[in-house]
């Protein structure tokens, strides 16, 4: 558990302590409706930040990923026609070629942009995911003390054990109305 920082919006482990980055005093009092209002829409400009990173994230990542497809494309150019060789048709790599440089610069600097944008878009999401989290149980339990915000892959089986429990449910319904369905004929 930790509480975020009124003034702030810092988290910090110990609600009754001050807070590191402001020195303000914590408090774990109730909040009334106008305290926790400034607290969720000061926490929203923070998911607001983090959508921008998102979106600077995912745009990397579009023209890492056009960087390395147009690599693909002028490596396979720098291949030339083997003109010593006549009885077979041979492609040999020329390193010296315009298009081997062209290559080599989509594919690093394309392969660079792609994964950064994939980490930055994934770290960023995560810290929305946190916020809005965050927001919900502020607005339930009228603190600024939250608990840990679950991983996707929690969610992901939560989901995952949800649909089979479901599934079962329903296969032993459907056999039961099959059961008392013959058992009336």
């Amino acid at each position: 558990m930790k509480t975020y920082c009124f003034d702030c919006l810092k988290k910090r482990k110990e609600p009754l302590n001050p807070c590191p980055s402001c020195n303000a005093l914590g408090t774990d009092k109730e909040l009334d409706d106008a305290q926790i209002r400034n607290v969720v829409q000061r926490l929203h400009k923070k998911v607001n930040v983090a959508r921008e990173r998102i979106s600077a994230g995912l745009s990397s990542l579009v023209i890492g990923i056009t960087l390395v497809i147009i690599g693909i494309i002028f490596f396979r150019l720098a291949s030339k026609l083997d003109q010593s060789n006549t009885e077979e048709i041979v492609f040999v790599l020329v390193p010296s070629s315009a298009e081997f440089i062209v290559s080599m610069f989509g594919l690093i600097v394309g392969g660079v942009a792609a994964i950064f944008g994939l980490v930055w878009s994934i770290f960023w999401n995560f810290s929305r995911r946190v916020i809005y989290h965050d927001v919900a149980e502020i607005r339930e339990t009228r603190t600024l003390t939250v608990s840990r915000t679950p991983t996707s892959f929690e969610i992901l089986w939560q989901k995952i054990s949800y649909f089979f429990r479901q599934t079962a449910y329903r296969i032993r319904r459907a056999q039961k109305e099959k059961a008392l369905g013959e058992k009336a004929e």
